[in-house]
């Protein structure tokens, strides 16, 4: 069987990728199937899509112009089209971002990109180091 999937980056190392409706259907994929993919190559052939919202259970997907438009969550047709829209905004440097994020706290509430989070990290280390610093400083004043 030979398809063409839509892959989106989400960071640096990950990609997400679409999985056309009738390939789901024929190969009987469930929503936490691990599945092997073989990358061939990338088509110069611009594939166009739209981006759906059931109405239902809220699962957002893209469908191809070809395909048929249905939810692959809870497998319904009441589906509205939306936006295609970044799935959150960093809060750190304000980048539109697309993929799960990171949680930016202490730096700042909300959701960051996989870039800041490397600043978020290191921020971590610096607050644990003084906090078992300062523990030591007290227990040798004891």
């Amino acid at each position: 069987m030979k398809k063409i999937v839509k892959a989106r980056r989400i960071s640096s190392t990950s990609l997400m990728l679409t999985i056309p409706a009738d390939v789901v259907k024929a190969l009987n994929i469930k929503k936490d199937d691990n599945v092997e993919v073989v990358f061939l190559r990338t088509l110069d052939k611009e594939v166009k899509y739209k981006t759906f919202r059931c109405r239902k259970c809220g699962h957002i997907r893209d469908v191809r112009e070809d395909e048929e438009i249905y939810c692959t969550a809870c497998d319904c047709t009441d589906l509205e089209e939306i936006e295609n829209s970044p799935d959150y905004i960093c809060s750190i440097c304000g980048k539109q971002c697309f993929g799960y994020g990171n949680n930016p706290e202490p730096l700042a509430t909300g959701k960051c990109c996989d870039e800041c989070n490397k600043t978020v990290i290191a921020q971590r280390i610096t607050n644990l180091q003084a906090v078992e610093h300062s523990q030591t400083n007290d227990n040798n004043l004891n």
